[in-house]
Order: structure tokens, then C-alpha cells, then sequence
């Protein structure tokens, strides 16, 4: 669904747009998948400061949100922060959500105009071979960074892909490490680290 920047001001009164020139990049639109995700949420907020058309995109229809996407030929910045997290997760589904549907995006988009550009956003381990091994949700953003790496260098400075550090924000999901000990915590039960490092008890 379209919403322009002052739709999306409305609904989140924390965002306040800036004062700026009209260009032609303040005029391309964003087109954001993964909008209700901890990172896809704050990456709207920020866009919604720049006055920049933004486009949030609903990722179980994606023909219906592609038919809908702008075609001028000033391009179209496409930021693909939806995904899976959960390790425990098969690879195959995974793999689907954070692999093969983003590529299906860009090749579905990129010829539309030269000037359109994507980001993707990965995790800094995955630079780690030994901590992809038996990680399903790594070996899935591995695949995805080594994709869009040799993207990058068919295509100079239309593809990015960043590698974040985990981000928990105020509402950590349960998998998640923070998530683990709030449970812990809320529960007083004893919290299991893995390794050598004896078990900790929330008192």
C-alpha cells in the first residue's frame, strides 16, 4: 500500500520531517519490505523525516505490493529488511524468507530502471564460517551477503548489504539471547549458558 510521508507521520508522532530542498533524491521513492520488523520500523521512521515518498510494501502478497511499485526513471530505492530470525528454524524456510525471496525482488525490479538501488541487511557473523556451521538463520544471511557481493561487483553502486550486530530494541524476540534472559527473569528461573561458564539463578 502507498503511504506518503505525512501518512506515515500520523501514525508514529515520535517522527518529525525535515526541512529540505526538493532534488531528485528527495523525490525517489522507498520502497520498504519488513516495515512491522524491529529494523524495517525504525528504517520508516527515519524516511519519514526526509519527506521521501515511502512505499511499505506487504510481504505475504508480494505481486500485488511489485504491481504497485513507480517505474520512473529516476529509480527507486528498495530497502529489504523483512526476513526470519530464528536459528532453530529449517534451513529450507529460512532460506526462503531471508534468501530466495529477496532475489526474487531484485530480479524481478532491477531492469525496470538502471538508476533503482537495493539494500539488504545481513549480520556481522556471518563473516564467520565456523559460527554459520550448524546455524541455520547465519548460513541463510551467508548466502544472502555472497549473493548480493557478487552483485555488487556486476552492477557497481546499486547493491548493498549491511552487517548489523544483533539489535533487540525494546522488544527482544523470545529465540533471541536478551529474550532468553527476560524470560528467565520474569519466570526466576535459572538461566543456562552454554560452555563453561556455570548457570546463573535470577534470585
Amino acid at each position: 500500500q502507498w503511504h506518503s510521508s505525512e501518512d506515515y507521520l500520523k501514525t508514529n508522532p515520535n517522527a518529525s520531517p525535515n526541512t529540505i530542498q526538493e532534488s531528485a533524491l528527495t523525490r525517489r521513492p522507498v520502497f520498504l519490505w519488513g516495515s512491522n520488523g524491529m529494523i524495517g520500523s525504525a528504517v520508516a521512521a527515519e524516511i519519514s523525516k526526509t519527506g521521501r515518498p515511502l512505499i511499505l510494501a506487504d510481504w505475504r502478497h508480494p505481486e500485488e505490493a511489485l504491481a504497485q511499485a513507480p517505474t520512473q526513471a529516476e529509480g527507486v530505492d528498495w530497502v529489504l529488511c523483512s526476513g526470519l530470525t530464528n536459528p532453530k528454524l529449517p534451513l529450507g524456510e529460512l532460506r526462503a524468507a531471508n534468501v530466495t525471496f529477496i532475489q526474487n525482488v531484485i530480479t524481478a525490479t532491477e531492469n525496470r530502471s538502471q538508476l533503482c538501488r537495493y539494500l539488504t541487511v545481513g549480520t556481522v557473523h556471518e563473516n564467520f564460517a565456523e559460527l554459520c556451521q550448524g546455524n541455520a538463520y547465519l548460513t541463510s544471511k551467508q548466502e544472502l551477503g555472497q549473493w548480493i557481493g557478487a552483485r555488487q561487483k556486476e552492477a557497481p553502486g546499486r547493491f548493498l548489504h549491511l552487517r548489523l550486530h544483533t539489535i533487540y530494541s525494546n522488544r527482544p524476540h523470545p529465540h533471541m539471547f536478551l529474550g532468553q534472559m527476560l524470560a528467565a527473569l520474569r519466570s526466576s528461573a535459572p538461566f543456562e549458558i552454554k560452555g563453561n561458564i556455570t548457570n546463573v539463578t535470577t534470585p
